[in-house]
């Protein structure tokens, strides 16, 4: 089960609402096209896509983004930086996950899990000559 965003998440989707002038109408929209009914339901998924089309709107985030959970895994965090040095997007690395482990998502992967699909992506890295990673 994908973990739900925090309070101060929560905070910035309203105050998102407030700075567009959303109505309460438009804001339930904009909630149900991410997938959720309040803003307490929302997975990080729901919480980047929702963010993402504030942003669109003309929404703009001061000082550091709150996209990224705290307790994001530093195997998960090191494939997302392999993944920006390919220019593949995150959803690559879920169908690794998919196709590895039968799980959905790479972020609901265990540690064990994660090794193997960053070794793999070390691994297609090394045969396509591609960009050194962590560097």
């Amino acid at each position: 089960m994908p973990s739900v965003i925090g309070t101060r998440q929560i905070r910035l989707v309203h105050v998102a609402k407030t700075k567009l002038g959303l109505t309460d109408d438009e804001y339930r929209a904009a909630l149900s096209a991410s997938g959720a009914a309040s803003s307490k339901d929302l997975t990080w998924e729901q919480y980047r896509d929702l963010m993402a089309h504030f942003a669109q709107c003309g929404f703009v985030v001061q000082g550091a983004p709150a996209s990224q959970p705290d307790n994001t895994p530093p195997l998960l965090r090191k494939i997302h930086r392999v993944l920006e040095a390919e220019d593949k997007p995150r959803a690559y690395a879920d169908s690794m996950a998919s196709r590895m482990f039968k799980i959905d998502k790479a972020a609901w992967c265990n540690g064990e899990q994660l090794r193997k699909i960053l070794a793999a992506m070390i691994y297609h890295q090394k045969r396509q000559g591609g960009k050194e990673h962590g560097k």
